[in-house]
């Protein structure tokens, strides 16, 4: 299975994919909040969301093998209702903090709390057969188990210019060297900027990552010639 990166909506590009061929799949699906940015316009109603949301995961099920692992980053105020959705699929097996203690978040006139921590669930597809690999022997106990990020990704930073939700790579190279092994492949159904990708590449894996924005298509693709070179499939 090559590598590639392929502009196509990602339930049908996992479609064309065959039962139990994916290792992993750590992916930051878009928020119900910011759908008119990233999904169809059609989907008005939080109900509608959900049904789009696991149309996807149905098939990420499909293609993930039984020693496989899916992350799944989740806005924490639709965390509840997005948990027990995935959790028809897959089994729950943690749900991961991720603290950004420095992030200032225009709200204007919202009567609301700034909200400072964002969190990702941990899921396999089997109970107990599912490959793991022990951070703390690499990192330590506190370095394996903690994820702070002083400076979070955002539009004005220098990493993460061209897309306003990418994500830490250092969060996302810990998921990678956790839940897979040099050669596995690592599947983002919604790559946007190709941070999932990039790790995945760096720590020798496979890859394969969906997104129906040709420009973050094109993003991703220029990201992964700085690592190596790379198929296109635009």
């Amino acid at each position: 299975m090559m590598s590639e990166v392929c502009t196509c909506d990602c339930v049908e590009g996992m479609k064309k994919l065959s039962y139990d061929c994916i290792d992993l799949i750590v992916t930051d699906p878009p928020y119900y909040l910011m759908r008119k940015e990233f999904l169809d316009e059609t989907i008005t109603s939080f109900e509608e969301y959900k049904d789009w949301y696991e149309e996807w995961l149905k098939e990420a099920y499909r293609v993930l093998k039984d020693t496989g692992s899916l992350y799944v980053f989740v806005p924490v105020h639709h965390f509840a209702e997005i948990h027990i959705l995935i959790k028809k699929y897959f089994v729950g097996k943690q749900v991961i903090s991720w603290y950004k203690p420095n992030v200032m978040i225009q709200q204007f006139t919202m009567k609301n709390y700034f909200p400072k921590l964002e969190f990702i669930g941990f899921y396999t597809k089997e109970e107990k057969n599912y490959t793991w690999n022990k951070l703390f022997r690499k990192y330590g106990v506190d370095g394996a188990c903690n994820f702070i990020v002083h400076k979070a990704i955002y539009k004005n930073t220098r990493e993460g210019e061209e897309h306003s939700t990418q994500k830490p790579r250092n969060i996302i190279k810990k998921f990678i060297e956790a839940s897979s092994n040099e050669g596995d492949v690592v599947l983002d159904p919604f790559c946007g900027s190709g941070t999932t990708l990039v790790e995945a590449k760096n720590l020798h894996r496979k890859f394969i990552g969906f997104d129906i924005n040709p420009d973050f298509v094109k993003l991703s693709n220029e990201r992964l010639r700085k690592v190596g070179e790379v198929s296109d499939w635009l």
